[in-house]
């Protein structure tokens, strides 16, 4: 799917331009294992989740980052930690970490050291 704007909102179009999502997201990422990233503004500041390719949020907006699905996980910053989710939202590595790696290759790396810093 390819991502459309209009009226300063993001949806999606289908390869023969129909319309699939309607523009209702204040920003979007293309699909990645079948989930796009979305950032909505909200009272304290904007938020990043998930959708399927349906257009449900299926990961509501809460994260500060994150990034797109690979090898079944996303890298996501909620609060000052960040941590791995998988595709129900679920948290898979504690988020007590102040600096985490993503890779494709379906290995994780992190450091944890109260000296980090961003």
């Amino acid at each position: 799917m390819t991502r459309v704007w209009s009226a300063r909102k993001e949806g999606f179009v289908d390869a023969a331009a129909k319309l699939v999502i309607s523009p209702r997201f204040d920003q979007s990422s293309e699909f990645s294992e079948g989930y796009a990233r979305i950032w909505q503004m909200m009272p304290g500041g904007g938020r990043y989740g998930y959708i399927d390719k349906t257009g449900k949020v299926v990961i509501e907006p809460r994260f500060a980052t994150d990034e797109a699905f690979s090898d079944g996980f996303a890298l996501v910053k909620e609060g000052e930690a960040q941590a791995f989710i998988d595709t129900t939202g679920r948290v898979t590595l504690t988020p007590r970490y102040q600096r985490v790696y993503s890779s494709t290759s379906g290995r994780r790396s992190s450091t944890s050291s109260s000296n980090s810093r961003d």
